[in-house]
Order: structure tokens, then C-alpha cells, then sequence
């Protein structure tokens, strides 16, 4: 017989044990080093990376946009000592945020960039003269950063008494306890809505609800999918940040305009005051729908192009909070804006339902997008189920070919669309 072949093993022992120069040992060694080099080197471009988002360099557009907004006429001289604090500031937040990069930490980087900007925006807008609510946009972002640090330091103790073992109490009641701290005005709510603190700020503000407010829902006192909410006859900004993994919802409330915008409901158009875009989803106001399908059905009939009406509706069943399906009816909306095109005209309307105008797009092509929105809503699904949201949920969708060699008025569009609505199933409109 002959002598039997030799084996190799891929070991970090093997050089130990005398076989560093035989079989796979040398390879072994050489793969690891490879390996490690590639490693930091990928780690470098990631650190490069992050470097170009520290707050100097994020904040020159910022300042060029305002300087854009600035008038003489509204220019404000500032004293010496304020701009020393506001650079000493500044700098403190920004090395702080470098710091932090170099080291790999990605905790409290998030929170430094709010504070920073907040620091920097409002004296800044103040000194070219800019119109007052960019100045209360860096105080909201001032603020934001503080409430946004401050919980991350709890979730980050909270996080490291689960991992030694030791009882501690529940997130949300720590949170609560530093809610109870804040000087803004701040509403804690766990994910079905439930109130479970509120800030001493806020307390006045809601002083017509009767006591206690913890145990009720956040809804029954506030309009919680409203961009500006009303208390004590002042209108206030409301700014909503989830913390899933804590199992929490952040209320956060600054100083908004001094009128409720409203439609012109003689013109059938928006008034001045209805922003063009929905803040919270990135498309189009329901207000704009239209004024702006007149423009695009007017356009497609004189040129005889085709256009593609999409109306897409997420079903939600079961224990839903009003919280828990706001956010998950913002997100699909945030969904379908990130996969249409720039030409394309996207609308969130108000019963969480998103209606599309697909110029220049056949019946086929729309169907395709559909398709594709589906298995992103699906997957955004599970992600949600991951969360601990337990709920049914039911695709729906409608569409309308227009040919554009006839006249179409906007509510008979509206009309074919929610007609046509059906479940969607991908593998019917495949065949």
C-alpha cells in the first residue's frame, strides 16, 4: 500500500504544534493577514466616509441656503460674546462628534449633528436677516439633538443592565424619568399610544384634560396625525420620534405659525399656507390633487400622451393603536416615494391611502412598478412583525389608462381609480 496522503487543517494551532511550514499552514496564515488587511481597509473607507459628514461640513450648505432666505432689511448685529459662546459651542460638539467617528462609535454622533446645527442655525439667520422660522427651525433641532442624547445615554444603561444580568427597571420607565427632566415640551408614549410620562413643560399646555394623563391614549387629547396641533389657542409643531427598540414614541412639540393653514374652498385650490410637499412622507399634499392632475391631464391631452393613474391602498386589521398605524402608514408612503421617478407625481392622502399620476406610462409599465412596491410593502411587513406589531394587513390596488385623445376630468379619474381597487395579487397581473 502506499503511504497515505497527508491532511492539512485550517487551524490557528497548526503553527504552534510545529507545522507552520507544511501542508496548509503557511496558506492558512497568509489568507488571515489578506483577510485583516481587507478588513481595515474597508474600515478606513468607512471611517473616510463618515468624516465627510461632520457637522462643518454638513453645516456650509445650510448656511449658503440661508444666506440665500437673508434681506438687508431684516439683519440683526449681534453681540461679540454671543458669537464666541455660539463658535465655542459648536466647536465643543463638532470635535466631540469627531472624536467619536475615529473611534467607531456611532452612539450620540446623531444627537451631536442636531445640537450642532441647532447651535450654529439661529444666530446665523438672525445675522443675514432671514425670516424668523428659520431661527425656530435651528431651536427645534437644538432641542431635538438634547431629547435625542439624553435618551440614548438611558437606552445605552438600560442595554448594559439586561447584559449583566442585573434586574433593572423597565426602559420605558427610565425614559419617563428623564422626560420628567426635560425643559421642552415632551409627550412619552409606549407603541400603542398609550401615555406613559409627559415633561413639566407640557403640563400646562394640557391643562383641560382631566388627570392623570398617564394610562391615556395619546389620540383622545391630541391630533396625532397633524402636522401643527392646537393648545391653549397657540399653535404648536408636532415632531414624532419612535424608539422600537425601547418600545416608545417620543411627542416632541416646538412653537409653530401663528395661522392654521386652510384650503380655499371657492377655487377648489390650496391657500398659501398648505406646504406643496407632506414633511412626513416626502410627496404630495392631498390639497395639491387637483390643481396639479388638471395640469398633467391638460399636458398628456394636447400632446396625446399616455398616462397611468395608480391608486395603492394598505389595509390594516386587527390590534392596531392609531400610533402603530400611522407609522407603518408613513413608512409605506416613504416606500413608494423612494421608487417612482422624478416626472412622476406621488400623493399622501389623508386616510393613509397614496395615489399616482405615471406620465407617459403604459398599463404594463405601472403594473411592473406595482409589483415591485408590493414585495418592498411585504418585506416592510415582516420587518414590523419583527417589532413585535402584530396586525393583518391586505395589498390593494387600482389603475386607469389614459390614452390622452380624449377630454378627462380629474373626479371621473378619482372615480375609475377607487372602482378598480382590488386586492393585489402579482401573479394575476403577471399573466
Amino acid at each position: 500500500m502506499g503511504k497515505p496522503a497527508e491532511v492539512a487543517v485550517f487551524s490557528p494551532g497548526l503553527e504552534a504544534q510545529g507545522h507552520g511550514e507544511r501542508g496548509l499552514g503557511r496558506d492558512a496564515q497568509e489568507f488571515r493577514e489578506g483577510r485583516a488587511v481587507k478588513r481595515r481597509g474597508r474600515k478606513g473607507v468607512a471611517q473616510v466616509g463618515d468624516l465627510m459628514l461632520i457637522p462643518p461640513f454638513c453645516s456650509v450648505p445650510i448656511l449658503l441656503f440661508v444666506l440665500a432666505l437673508g434681506s438687508p432689511v431684516g439683519e440683526a448685529a449681534l453681540p461679540l460674546p454671543l458669537w464666541g459662546g455660539v463658535i465655542l459651542a459648536y466647536g465643543f460638539c463638532s470635535t466631540l462628534y469627531v472624536l467619536l467617528t475615529l473611534r467607531g462609535v456611532r452612539r450620540g454622533r446623531g444627537a451631536l449633528q442636531l445640537m450642532a446645527q441647532g447651535i450654529l442655525l439661529p444666530p446665523s439667520a438672525l445675522a443675514a436677516g432671514a425670516p424668523g422660522v428659520v431661527a425656530w427651525a435651528g431651536v427645534a433641532l437644538l432641542l431635538a439633538g438634547l431629547a435625542l442624547g439624553g435618551l440614548e445615554v438611558v437606552s445605552s444603561r438600560c442595554a448594559e443592565g439586561s447584559a449583566s444580568g442585573e434586574e433593572s427597571p423597565p426602559c420605558l420607565d427610565t425614559i419617563a424619568k428623564v422626560v420628567g427632566q426635560l425643559p421642552l415640551p415632551v409627550i412619552l408614549s409606549d407603541t400603542r399610544g398609550v401615555v406613559r410620562g409627559v415633561s413639566p413643560a407640557m403640563v400646562p399646555l394640557l391643562a383641560e384634560v382631566p388627570p392623570p394623563l398617564e394610562g391615556k391614549f395619546v389620540d383622545s387629547f391630541m391630533d396625532i396625525g397633524a402636522q401643527e396641533v392646537l393648545f391653549q389657542g397657540k399653535p404648536w409643531l408636532q415632531e414624532q420620534v419612535p424608539l422600537m427598540e425601547e418600545g416608545a414614541v417620543l411627542f416632541l412639540l416646538s412653537p409653530g405659525r401663528s395661522e392654521e393653514p386652510t384650503e380655499d374652498r371657492s377655487s377648489g385650490r390650496p391657500s398659501e399656507g398648505v406646504p406643496l410637499i407632506d414633511p412626513r412622507t416626502g410627496l404630495f399634499n392631498e390639497a395639491f390633487v387637483k390643481p396639479r392632475c388638471e395640469e398633467e391631464i391638460a399636458r398628456d391631452y394636447r400632446y396625446r400622451r399616455w398616462m397611468t393613474g395608480v391608486w395603492l391602498r394598505l389595509d390594516l386589521r386587527g390590534v392596531v393603536s392609531p400610533t402603530e398605524e400611522r407609522l407603518v402608514r408613513e413608512d409605506f408612503a416613504k416606500l413608494v416615494r423612494g421608487m417612482i421617478r422624478t416626472c412622476d407625481l406621488g400623493f399622501a392622502l389623508r386616510n393613509g391611502d397614496v395615489f399616482l399620476i405615471l406620465p407617459e406610462t403604459p398599463l404594463g409599465g405601472a403594473q411592473a412598478l406595482v409589483r415591485r412596491v408590493y414585495d418592498q410593502a411585504m418585506a416592510l411587513m415582516v420587518g414590523f412583525a419583527k417589532t413585535g406589531m402584530k396586525f393583518q394587513h391586505e395589498f390593494k390596488a387600482g389603475f386607469y389608462f389614459y390614452k390622452g385623445t380624449e377630454a378627462l376630468h380629474v373626479h371621473t379619474l378619482l372615480e375609475s381609480l377607487q372602482s378598480s381597487l382590488k386586492t393585489f395579487s402579482p401573479k394575476e397581473e403577471m399573466e
